[in-house]
Order: C-alpha cells, then structure tokens, then sequence
C-alpha cells in the first residue's frame, strides 16, 4: 500500500531555491532542471522539501506524544545531522547508513492553473516527458549590494545579482509513503505526522524567504488515511475544493 500525496505549492512571493551565500560576490541563481525538449526550467528540489518536512515533524512529534495523539517512539535527542534509526522519525524519513525510507518526494515542477488537472493525472516524474504541461515561468533578476561592516560602503565587488520565480507561480509535486516499510510505527501516526509537516509549510519559509500556500490534490490515493479520523480532519482543511 503506497499513501500517494499529490500537492500544489502557490508562490506567495518571489521563489528562490538555490545555492550559495547571499551576503558573498557571486550572483545566486534558482534551482533549475532540463527537459527532454532542452529547455530549462525552475523546479523545487523534492530533498529540499522533504528536508523541511523532517524539520516539522522534529518539532510536532514530542508534542503529538505527550498529548497522546500518537503512540509511536520519539527521541528527543535525534536530529538531521545525527539520525538515531529508531524513533518514528527515522524510521518514516530515513536514517544515515538505513536502508530505503518508506517516505519519498519527487521534485516540483512549474504548472500553469489552466493545465493543473492535467498534470495532476501524471506523476510528478512524466511532466519532464510533457512539456506541453510544463510551465515556463519569467524569472526576475534583482541587483544586490553587499555592505562592509567596518566601513558602512558598498564591498569592492560586492554586486551580486538574485534569480527568483515570481510569485503565484504553482509547482506540483508529491510525497509518497510505501506503508510496508514501517518498521515499528503505526500508519495512523506515520500519516497524521506527514500531513502535520505538509499543512504547517504554509507558516515558514518553503525557500531562500519563499512563502507558500499548500493544497492536496484530489487525484490523491489517500484511502488509507480517511479512514483515520485523525488525518481525516487535516485533510478537509488541506484539500483543494
């Protein structure tokens, strides 16, 4: 059984995903990949997203604990950079030297709202093979200058330029979990944990300062969860009427 969580992220403002410091010389441009037909386009890396992912559940699972809304291990002590293996965390994202994690998110591409429905039929993975569903959003360069500290004036070299997607921009993607390689934590939790992470995307930064809005899509397998009436409830306030 695959939980399947198809989603549609909404640029609130400009869209940044990229590498690099700010503060340095050179220009940060957006993450970007190339499609069969050669063209390039930006897209939201799925690590990325399943890294925020991971930050949240950090967060939400003592909490969700010590009410008794899930059952399931929690170690106060693990975190991204040193992964324990056993609480529910690890076990539903993954742990450093752990086998395949039964949580999965695939990239996240540019959609225009006229095709949305379209592309929701596919897997996120097949849009790079449709470019007639792909948007092609105009990127926007901003001029920046870094100041010195000591002096107050501009840094010799200081220019920098930012590359950011505009905003309202809707990127589809999806976060999928294989049930059958929870090891020790009950679905019910491991689903309510995911779709927690997912609604509180919309009250932090999805990006480099990028804010979004979030909605699930109806072409979801969600079956599974409904029947949880825990998830049932998140899920009526993330579905996309």
């Amino acid at each position: 059984m695959i939980l399947r969580i198809k989603l549609v992220l909404k640029l609130k403002g400009l869209g940044l995903w990229g590498a690099g410091r700010e503060s340095f010389e050179a220009d940060t441009i957006t993450y970007k990949i190339r499609l069969k037909d050669g063209r390039e386009i930006p897209a939201i890396p799925g690590s990325y997203v399943k890294g925020l992912l991971r930050g949240w559940s950090y967060k939400l699972a003592p909490l969700l604990s010590r009410a008794e809304i899930i059952s399931s291990r929690i170690n106060a002590e693990c975190f991204a950079g040193a992964t324990c293996g056993r609480c529910v965390i690890c076990q539903i994202f993954g742990a450093s030297g752990g086998g395949l994690p039964p949580l999965s998110v695939t990239n996240f591409y540019p959609v225009t709202a006229d095709k949305l429905a379209q592309a929701a039929k596919l897997r996120p993975e097949e849009l790079t093979s449709r470019p007639d569903l792909i948007d092609q959003p105009r990127l926007s360069y901003s001029p920046h200058v870094r100041i010195e500290d000591s002096s107050g004036n501009a840094a010799k070299g200081g220019l920098y330029m930012l590359e950011t997607v505009p905003p309202r921009t809707l990127f589809y993607g999806e976060v999928a979990l294989q049930k059958h390689l929870l090891n020790g934590v009950k679905p019910g939790d491991a689903y309510l944990l995911i779709l927690l992470a997912i609604s509180q995307l919309r009250f932090s930064y999805a990006g480099r300062r990028s804010r979004v809005e979030v909605r699930i899509l109806p072409e979801s397998d969600l079956k599974d969860a409904l029947s949880d009436k825990r998830c049932a409830e998140v899920l009526g306030r993330l579905m996309m009427k």
